[in-house]
Parts: C-alpha cells; structure tokens; sequence
C-alpha cells in the first residue's frame, strides 16, 4: 500500500488492552487514516501508585501503538509526559525519514508537552478534539490552575488546523478561543451500522431499555437514571433496564440499586463488552437511554439509532444535532417528571418507532467514506 503522508500520532486517550472499550472512537479515526497515512502512534498514561515504567505494544488494525505507563508522583509525571514524545518523535523520524504532519488528539493537558516535538520540525500541526472540559456544561478548563491554562490557549495558537465531532463542540471552543474559528472543521465520529436491522418487537412481557455507559456519577449521572427507573416501574412494572460498562462508581451504582429494591427486578448489570460484541447487544433490547449531563457526540446513542432503537436522551449537547421526534425524545438535563413521562410516552406508542424508521434519520449520516473525506481536508 502506497501513503499519502508520514503522521506522528499521540493518542491522548486510549484503549489499555484489546477488551478494553475506553475512547474507542479514537481507534475508530486512526483506522480511517490509516488508509492514506503511515501512523506511528503512541500513548501516555499514569497510574495511582506507580512507582515504575511499563512500556507495551498494541497491535491494532491501523498498526502498533506504544502505551507507556508511568508514575503518577509529580516530578516523574512531568518528565515522562516531555521526553516520552520528544523520544517518539525521533523513532517515527527515524521510520519515516521525514515526519509530515504531527497529530494530536485531546489537548489536556498533553497540549502542554509537545514542546521538544518543535525540534523535529514537522511541516503541519494538527489536533482533534474530544474534551468537554471547553464547554460551558463542563467548565473543567476554568478550574485548571493557571499555569496549565495559559500554556494549552499558548499551545492551541500552534496548530495549523482542528478537527471536533460535533457542531456544538465547535462552537463552544469558537466561543472560548475566538483564534481557533478559522482553523477548526467538523470530522465525526464513524459508527458501526448493522448488516441486517432487527430489534426485539413485541413489549409485553418485558420493555428492555439499555445503557452503556462509562459507569461514574459524574458526568454520566448514572444514580439518577436509577431514580427515573425507580419512578417508571411505578407505572410499567415490566420495565428492564440492561447496564453494560464499567468506571470508578460501578459500586455505587449497584449499591444504590440494591437500596431501591431494582437490582435483578429492574436492573441488570451485565458489566464490561468488547466493541465487537456491541452490534448484537443492541439487537436485544427495545430502546436506549442516556442521561448525561454532557457529551460531545456519544458514540453509543448514534449507533443505538443506526440499529432502530428509539433513544431518550438528555439535552447534553452533542446528541442534539442528531436525536429528533422521528428517533426518540431529547429531555431537559435532571428532569425527573420530564424524563419519566418520556419513557411512558415512549412505551405506550412503540408502534410508531418502526426500525426502518428510526434508522432512516441517521443513515449515511456519519459514513465512513464521508469521515476519510474529512479526514483528508484536515491531514493532507
């Protein structure tokens, strides 16, 4: 296969293991540049009480990617998020001859660390971001100290050009950064549609929701999608809420469920699932919810849809620009009321969410051909 161009990649999220699902739309872009690109990618982690370096090799299918684990105390912190690109940046150097473009996805804070990479002098800068920490329903920027704050704005001045997932992420970095309007373009995320659509039907003997989700309070607002099913089942007492992912308040959550008397009546927590198992998982199920406080895009609640599931959805930013009243039901963020009539509403006229339907509204929307169109304008 012959390549348009050498790119040096840092992936600032990353999948640690092959089962692991973390940032997969990450993985999901590298593929499709793979196709006109030669990547040499990498990514940087640190881990609470590492006191060591952990170096491994990803085999993906757009090629390896070196994870590098290090420690979390301060100094060596540091050190390793500075020296660890300027060192690939001399291996991809070495590899390619000569390195096209650098890219980078996610600025925080890795924005901060990609001085040395100046030396090489790569002819074109380019980031793609994910974070939400830029929007006014996040603000996590504003909480940073300083310091951190002013070398990311410095940092983001030199990228040549941006790529977000979504309208509403891009207009809040435009908002923010007023510097940035002309460099940032839209490149989505792709999704996976099914070969054959099929959803379960009948919903008599049980109305299945699903979430996957990244299971942590903050921003998935995972206890109060307990307290929604809670007040549901008051009203549909064969409701069934199917839980699949993982996160730091995975506990709390099923605790919580446990206190409310859901656990295995109306919850079912199924853990963990490999992207490649997902497709199927959707077909199982009668309709998706997803309750964040924000998201950028929500890769899941799009691929619910391309699979004929009716969604409900919060108000959470990226999700609008695609979820309507031919799909599902967009709901103001913690509206206990708001939201549990929506799913009643949603059970009582299921029969006007067709699959064919819904998938309609989305289909070719976020193409794979279309994306390495995208891709091309930002890279080439």
């Amino acid at each position: 296969m012959s390549y348009s161009i050498n790119i040096l990649c840092w992936a600032g999220w990353y999948r640690e293991s092959k089962d692991d699902y973390k940032a997969i739309f990450i993985k999901k872009h590298l593929d499709i540049i793979s196709e006109f690109a030669q990547l040499h990618c990498f990514h940087i982690i640190h881990k609470k009480n590492l006191f060591w370096f952990k170096k491994y090799v990803l085999n993906e299918s757009f090629g390896d990617i070196t994870i590098y684990q290090i420690p979390s105390f301060f100094p060596l912190k540091q050190i390793g998020y500075l020296f660890i690109p300027f060192l690939e940046a001399y291996k991809a150097k070495k590899k390619f001859k000569q390195i096209d473009v650098f890219h980078l996805h996610v600025s925080y804070p890795f924005a901060a660390f990609t001085y040395l990479i100046e030396l090489f002098k790569i002819k074109k800068w380019v980031l793609t971001e994910h974070w939400s920490g830029y929007t006014n329903f996040d603000n996590s920027f504003d909480k940073l100290n300083f310091l951190i704050r002013f070398l990311i704005k410095r940092r983001l001045k030199r990228f040549d050009n941006i790529s977000v997932v979504s309208e509403f992420l891009k207009n809040q970095l435009t908002e923010r950064f007023p510097f940035l309007k002309n460099k940032i373009q839209i490149c989505s995320n792709p999704i996976s549609y099914p070969n054959e659509l099929k959803r379960l039907s009948d919903i008599q003997n049980n109305f299945k929701l699903l979430s996957i989700s990244n299971l942590v309070i903050y921003p998935k607002n995972i206890l109060f999608l307990l307290n929604v099913i809670k007040e549901v089942s008051k009203d549909i007492p064969n409701i069934q809420l199917y839980v699949y992912g993982d996160g730091k308040d995975k506990e709390l959550f099923l605790q919580e469920a446990q206190k409310l008397g859901l656990m295995n009546t109306h919850i079912f927590y199924k853990g963990k699932i490999k992207n490649e198992d997902i497709s199927e998982v959707y077909t199982q199920h009668h309709a998706f919810i997803l309750l964040s406080r924000f998201e950028t895009f929500s890769v899941v609640t799009a691929e619910a849809i391309a699979h004929g599931l009716p969604v409900i959805v919060s108000k959470c930013g990226g999700p609008e620009e695609y979820v309507n009243n031919q799909n599902g039901y967009l709901l103001p963020i913690n509206d206990l009321h708001a939201t549990v009539q929506a799913i009643i509403h949603l059970y009582q006229n299921y029969h006007l969410f067709p699959p064919q339907k819904v998938q309609s509204t989305i289909l070719n929307k976020f193409d794979k051909q279309q994306i390495l169109q995208q891709f091309k304008q930002l890279l080439l």
